[in-house]
């Protein structure tokens, strides 16, 4: 893996209140689930961003990505032609299982699941949680079969959490949110699992220990050792 690369910003496009698509020209091809440190700016914050792989097709790669601090409002005011800086792809990703296959996330935690759909061999269905706003559910279309939708409100789909929508009848599902709804799909799934975890992360790299979490193994780094995991091997308090 290189260091830190700058990379000039195509399109930065606002999808909802909150929600924000980055594509910048970079020709990696990491695998499903790895993600990047991002950083546009001097001074504080002091601490890049990580962002999961969103799309990727070798020459276009794309971040998604919400509106929630310093960050992430700076990422907002960068335009085309501007460049940032990313390290790269890091972390372990999503291993590609044949069979019927369930796609599940919430808000961000969506971020990684179009590119897992792009890859995924045979059907595959995609549940996918949000608290009002809906997204993405035009890009999703070309790689899945069904899209099942959930809102917190009840203004799109079904009136609350996605996990209620969840079924065990696939070989594999493959699942990215906050710690509560992972807890929450491992409870409900008892086939093959792999939850990809969200930390807060200051290196990238497991250098910091910022990210550890509680697995049968001790801790282990989200960042190095995932972000993830066979849902085995993860504990939740």
């Amino acid at each position: 893996m290189e260091g830190y690369r700058k990379v000039e910003i195509l399109s930065n496009e606002q999808l909802t209140s909150d929600m924000f698509l980055m594509k910048v020209a970079l020709k990696d091809l990491p695998e499903p689930g790895q993600f990047y440190m991002l950083r546009g700016w001097e001074g504080v914050p002091y601490l890049p961003r990580p962002f999961s792989v969103c799309d990727a097709d070798g020459e276009v790669m794309s971040f998604l990505y919400q509106k929630i601090g310093k960050g992430t409002a700076m990422m907002t005011t960068f335009k085309p032609g501007d460049h940032i800086h990313v390290l790269g792809p890091l972390g372990k990703g999503y291993p590609l299982h044949q069979g019927p296959s369930a796609l599940v996330g919430g808000g961000v935690g969506i971020a990684p699941l179009l590119y897992l759909a792009r890859k995924l061999e045979g059907p595959v269905d995609v549940f996918l949680g949000f608290r009002e706003e809906v997204f993405f559910l035009e890009e999703f279309k070309p790689f899945v079969r069904n899209i099942h939708v959930s809102t917190e409100n009840g203004s799109y789909g079904h009136k609350g959490f996605v996990t209620e929508l969840l079924t065990d009848d696939y070989n594999t599902t493959y699942a990215c949110g906050n710690m509560l709804m992972m807890k929450a799909v491992k409870e409900r799934i008892h086939s093959p699992l792999y939850l990809s975890l969200e930390a807060h992360m200051a290196c990238g790299i497991g250098a910091c220990l910022g990210c550890s979490h509680k697995t049968k193994h001790g801790q282990q780094c989200i960042c190095k050792d995932g972000p993830v995991f066979n849902s085995e091997e993860v504990l939740f308090d």
